[in-house]
Parts: C-alpha cells; sequence; structure tokens
C-alpha cells in the first residue's frame, strides 16, 4: 500500500494551482445534488471539500468523509472535522455506518488509486442508496501520458470504467451529469462520471 503520509500531502498541495478549487467542486455539488444528502466523501483525504460542503451550505449532520491515511484524517484542513472524517481502507474494511446508509457517495482522484475496479464497486455499492458521483482523474492522465503521482496504480479509459460499472449494475445518469456539468467551468468533463444504480 502507498504511504499516504505527510510528505505524500504536502506534495500534493504544493501542486496544486488553485487552492479554491476544492470551493468550486463543493459548490458544484450543491448545486447539481442538493436532494441528494446525505452524502458521503470517499477518499477525503484533509476533508477540503467536506469543509466548504459544511462551512458554506450547512451539511454538518448530511455528510461524512473517509480515507485511508491516517495522517489526513488526524490533520484535517480545519478541527470542526474532527469528528467527520473517518479512517477507512474501503479495500477491506467496512465503514461504521449501515448498508446503503447515504444516498450519494462522491469520490474526486479516488479510483486511480484503488488496487483494483472490484474495490470501488463495493465501497459504493455498499454504502449508496441510489447515486454515485466520481470524477477519475487518471483519464487525462492516461490520454495526456502524465503521470507524476506513483499512486496511480489503476489508470484506465473513460470507456473502460464506463463498462465496468454498467457490468457491476452502474449507469451514467445522462441528467445528473449534465446538471453537474453546468454548475461548473470543468476543463475536461469526460473525466466526470455521474453513475445510478439500475
Amino acid at each position: 500500500m502507498a504511504d499516504y503520509n505527510k510528505a505524500y500531502f504536502d506534495w500534493l498541495e504544493s501542486r496544486l494551482a488553485d487552492p479554491g478549487i476544492y470551493y468550486g467542486i463543493a459548490t458544484s455539488l450543491y448545486r447539481a445534488f442538493s436532494d441528494q444528502w446525505p452524502l458521503l466523501e470517499v477518499g477525503c483525504g484533509r476533508g477540503y471539500i467536506t469543509h466548504h460542503l459544511i462551512n458554506q451550505f450547512g451539511l454538518d449532520q448530511a455528510i461524512f468523509g473517509s480515507d485511508i491515511s491516517a495522517y489526513a484524517v488526524g490533520n484535517p484542513v480545519t478541527s470542526a472535522l474532527a469528528n467527520k472524517l473517518i479512517r477507512c481502507d474501503i479495500t477491506k474494511d467496512r465503514l461504521p455506518f449501515e448498508n446503503r446508509h447515504f444516498n450519494l457517495v462522491f469520490s474526486w482522484q479516488l479510483l486511480e488509486h484503488m488496487p483494483d475496479e472490484a474495490a470501488a464497486y463495493r465501497a459504493i455499492d455498499e454504502m449508496s442508496r441510489v447515486a454515485g458521483f466520481l470524477q477519475v482523474h487518471s483519464i487525462r492522465v492516461l490520454e495526456s501520458g502524465a503521470g507524476e503521482d506513483v499512486t496511480h496504480t489503476l489508470i484506465r479509459s473513460r470507456d473502460w470504467w464506463v463498462l465496468s460499472f454498467r457490468n457491476a449494475g452502474w449507469f451514467i445518469d445522462p441528467g445528473a451529469q449534465t446538471r453537474f456539468e453546468n454548475t461548473g467551468n470543468w476543463a475536461d468533463t469526460k473525466e466526470i462520471l455521474v453513475m445510478r444504480r439500475q
């Protein structure tokens, strides 16, 4: 397993050209899916997006985050997240919620870190009643040939992800996909997958 420690997050944050991107993502999520709470962010890191959803939109009772990194969960971006972030390796551990507790499970740049696609399906399927929102950074990494993050181990095309999730019972939701894309100035919307269980 990759070591998602302080050095990793320092490196990650040093490469972030616009820290405001997290506010933009949170705003887009709220505008597109305001009827889909409660919500779980899988792979939340230090809670950047979770923080903005709670701070800007008052979703304190309706959102939680989980991450594999003990460092990230133990060092959230604000102390107010201390009881909102849960350390969990979703490839082998269960989150402390009932099955399908959340209406929406979302991740931002998570899937390319997974050891295999089955782990991703399981986490979304167990926790989400209806919808899953995923942004797969590796699509851009694959097509651009850029891949500085050595923790990106599952590099696949968009078509591969769409087919794999379809085989697991999850399908692109065209209406919700368009609704989310229309809420932000996304450089490359083919990285975004908004899916619904069939």
